[in-house]
């Protein structure tokens, strides 16, 4: 999928074009798109610098800074006013962060997609070649599942009522979570953790690799309410048929 933005601008993988006309191509180099691929799909919502800095540098191992910020929206003004999109479509909230005021629609492209669009897919593609391993795949997620209900909550469960459920690919490694239904905050936050979780043991993760993460009661007050919990961190390598785990748990932050 592509994105059209007010009907002026359609949004691609590599750049910007003006609707029906791909010999209009603007290219643009990775960080301000990835900036403005992140606007147009969080638009009309105050989205905070630190929303940017996560999303748009720290995810792909950059270094932010206030100054970098300042110099992509400035490149991206201009890119946007050079198509005839006014000042009023990218807002400066001062000491807030910014909104993308425009209207979306998500059209169908001949050749290119936004870069987000492209990694689901191909982490669909990973799952439909991954078919063949169900039966020792669930087998070894069983296994997992049990010890989690056990050390974490001190309860058993039937191990056909817990499911994983895909949360994003971070540095090449698929990740997974237990409750699909969480608010953005606790998914972002979910993402902060897994990413920071992959880069201080310095995973390198294969095509078939997992990394399995759940917080006990994330969101108990209806805000990101996740810091005073026990987390569970699991590394899941395939080893032929079979998954060789290295779990880590937390409490309060500190390891158990």
């Amino acid at each position: 999928m592509q994105y059209s933005v007010d009907n002026k601008i359609i949004v691609t993988q590599s750049g910007i074009t003006t609707p029906d006309d791909e010999s209009t191509q603007f290219i643009i180099s990775a960080v301000p798109l990835r900036l403005l691929t992140y606007f147009v799909k969080n638009s009309n919502r105050l989205i905070t610098r630190e929303e940017i800095y996560y999303h748009v540098w720290e995810m792909h191992d950059l270094t932010p800074s206030g100054t970098a910020l300042a110099t992509q929206m400035s490149y991206l003004r201009k890119i946007l006013s050079s198509y005839g999109l006014g000042d009023d479509v990218l807002i400066t909230k001062p000491k807030l962060g910014f909104i993308f005021n425009a209207t979306i629609t998500q059209t169908t492209g001949i050749s290119e997609t936004i870069h987000n669009e492209i990694e689901e897919e191909n982490e669909e593609i990973k799952e439909k070649k991954n078919y063949n391993n169900t039966i020792c795949y669930i087998v070894i997620f069983c296994a997992v599942l049990t010890t989690i209900a056990y050390l974490l909550f001190f309860k058993t469960e039937k191990e056909s009522d817990i499911n994983w459920h895909t949360l994003n690919t971070i540095k090449g490694c698929h990740v997974y979570i237990m409750n699909p239904d969480i608010s953005q905050t606790v998914s972002m936050y979910y993402q902060k953790k897994a990413y920071e979780f992959i880069t201080k043991n310095g995973l390198r993760c294969d095509a078939d690799d997992m990394v399995l993460i759940n917080i006990q009661h994330p969101d108990t007050n209806g805000h990101d309410n996740v810091y005073e919990t026990k987390q569970f961190y699991s590394y899941c390598k395939k080893m032929k048929e079979n998954y060789i785990c290295d779990n880590t748990y937390f409490s309060a932050g500190k390891i158990d």
